[in-house]
């Protein structure tokens, strides 16, 4: 069936048409500006005009392209081909009884690996999802037709997947039903693999789930009715509670009534392809459900490789147009005709678990962390999440994923796991209080636990210490504060005798200085007063002697005067000394004494006068 219309796959493309339109109008009137420069030189350029039309047009077709326009479609019916099939596989302990050599679970290792095999040949359009139970059941490995992946998947099968131990058929069909419904299956096949050993099965509750998702059940029995001891890993035999021995038994009613009920088939588990060729030889007679499972596909009549050919044809034939290579790139892209994308698929947890088995817990995260984003409220992912954060030591992100998978928690072996665990993330934390109280909540649930017990032991210790470094450390820091408040004061103290004693030594050496000062005042005026003494002393000789010389000069002059001599001779016979004690004499004012020297001058006994 063709309809006819013009439309858009991809409209959000043509927003850029607008800012196409604005960058056109700015080169535009760039390109006239500049021809005007030129022809301001005598330059003329012809060719900018028809560069820029060029670009412009090749621009716009490339958007239109991306635009994704189409004329019409059609309506073409596609039969699916294929199935759904989920292959639930039981790893409990039990599974390790080797009734069958070498045990249970390789046995069914190879007969998954023959089926695979089988498929591959007779029906490879068939896809395929694994999922594995023990006391929980989980995806072990996502919906997918590479046959070569799950074989490797496979390959790693071992009861040490799940720590819960048990047998929960119910869990894991219900787990098949989610896997199938939730890829909007073709139709669905569920193919069990079990020794049908689980007391707590309901078979009305597990023919409600897969009839409400129309799911076909074919199950295959392995193992013997006359019982085997189940061998585990470390040599010895697997015991009950009470020390007794367990024998495992193949239980064909469980397995054969939930086959029957859905719709399916039992088969018994052989070394041959015949139970394989049995289930198949039963699928085939419902293989025109096949060909009526038709879906509709629309056929667009796409114009954009036309339109980015044009493009292609303006950027060849464009003689002055240059175009860059990321350009020239996405034009061919757009030409080149639209192919199929894949998208990538989600982590399986297989690889994860595989990793984190092998201590590589990054690789680990990294799977855990993808497949909790599309399963947020799994517990069993939550639970390897946390463990693995707890393993990288990060132990705040661990310590959230177990309060979550502590909410999430609906039976009581889960409560206590989770209380556990989270007790342990705050124990590494050093958050002792809240995890002793979680220890305690858990021993409510299981008491006794040796494990338990002895984390809570050792957390209430180190609490202890804990409190007792807090005290010792709240004591230490009032002692250094009141130490701090002691110096404070002894440094204040410190200050004011310091500058006490500044003063006194400053106030001491101002006194020395000033006895110095009398002392060097003392020295000098004693040296002055000797000074004039010795002038004195000197004077007074100065004095005698002149008086000696003037009396003999008188003399002499009364000699003289008697001869008539001239006045003149006594002058000149004086010393320079003599002369000096003369005009001293003669410089001092009269006085009544000295003037009898020259008015009354009498003889003395000597002969000198006065």
């Amino acid at each position: 069936m063709e309809i006819r219309e013009f439309a858009f796959l991809n409209p959000a493309a043509l927003w850029a048409v607008p800012f196409l339109a604005l960058l056109g109008v700015f080169l535009f009137y760039r390109a006239r500006y500049l021809d005007k420069i030129r022809l301001s030189f005598g330059v003329e350029n012809k060719k900018s005009i028809i560069t820029l039309s060029i670009s412009m047009t090749t621009l716009t077709l490339m958007i239109l392209a991306l635009a994704r326009p189409y004329n019409g479609y059609r309506e073409v019916k596609v039969p699916d081909s294929g199935r759904d099939i989920a292959l639930i596989v039981d790893i409990s302990r039990s599974m390790l009884a080797a009734d069958i050599k070498p045990n249970r679970m390789e046995f069914v290792k190879h007969k998954i690996i023959d089926l695979l095999r089988y498929i591959r040949t007779n029906s490879p359009g068939d896809r395929i999802v694994l999922i594995v139970f023990s006391g929980r059941s989980y995806v072990f490995c996502p919906l997918t037709s590479d046959y070569d992946i799950i074989e490797t998947y496979v390959n790693t099968l071992s009861p040490r997947l799940i720590t819960a131990q048990g047998s929960a058929i119910n869990a894991a069909i219900k787990t098949a039903a989610e896997a199938l419904g939730r890829t909007e299956a073709i139709n669905p096949v569920a193919i069990l693999f079990s020794d049908g050993e689980d007391l707590a099965f309901d078979l009305n509750d597990a023919y409600q789930v897969v009839s409400e998702h129309k799911i076909k059940v074919y199950t295959v029995g392995v193992g013997t009715s006359q019982g085997t001891p189940v061998i585990l890993q470390d040599g010895h035999f697997l015991r009950d509670p009470q020390g007794n021995v367990v024998l495992t038994r193949l239980n064909r009613k469980n397995l054969e009534s939930l086959a029957v009920k859905s719709g399916g088939k039992y088969v018994q588990a052989t070394f041959d392809q015949a139970d394989i060729a049995a289930i198949f030889s039963s699928l085939k007679t419902s293989s025109s459900l096949n060909k009526e499972h038709v879906s509709e596909v629309r056929s667009y009549n796409e114009l954009g490789p036309l339109l980015a050919f044009l493009a292609f044809l303006l950027l060849i034939t464009g003689k002055y147009f240059r175009l860059s290579p990321v350009i020239f790139t996405l034009i061919i892209s757009i030409a080149l005709p639209p192919r199929p994308v894949f998208s990538e698929e989600i982590p399986s947890l297989h690889d994860s678990y595989k990793a984190y088995q092998q201590g590589d817990y990054q690789k680990a995260l990294k799977g855990f962390s993808s497949y909790y984003h599309d399963n947020p409220d799994d517990r069993r992912v939550l639970q390897a999440l946390g463990s693995t954060y707890y393993k990288l030591g990060k132990f705040a992100a661990a310590k959230n994923v177990f309060s979550k998978l502590n909410e999430l928690a609906k039976s009581g072996r889960e409560k206590f796991n989770a209380l556990y665990d989270l007790g342990n993330s705050e124990f590494m934390l050093q958050d002792y209080q809240s995890a002793i109280g979680h220890y305690k909540n858990a021993l409510r649930i299981k008491p006794g636990d040796k494990k338990t017990l002895a984390n809570l032991h050792l957390a209430e210790k180190l609490l202890r210490k804990q409190q007792k470094k807090h005290e010792q450390k709240r004591d230490k820091k009032k002692k250094q504060q009141s130490g701090n408040k002691q110096q404070k004061k002894e440094s204040k103290s410190g200050m004011s005798t310091k500058k006490k004693q500044s003063k006194k030594s400053a106030q001491s050496k101002k006194e020395q200085r000033q006895k110095v000062e009398k002392q060097n005042k003392k020295r000098e005026t004693s040296k002055s007063n000797s000074n004039t003494q010795d002038k004195r002393k000197e004077s007074a000789d100065r004095d005698r002697q002149q008086s000696g010389h003037d009396n003999s000069s008188e003399l002499a002059g009364k000699k003289d005067l008697t001869q008539s001599q001239p006045h003149t001779s006594r002058d000149s016979n004086q010393t320079p000394s003599e002369m000096e004690a003369r005009i001293w004499l003669d410089s001092l004012p009269e006085s009544p004494i000295l003037f009898q020297k020259d008015t009354n001058s009498q003889q003395t006994k000597n002969g000198q006068t006065w």
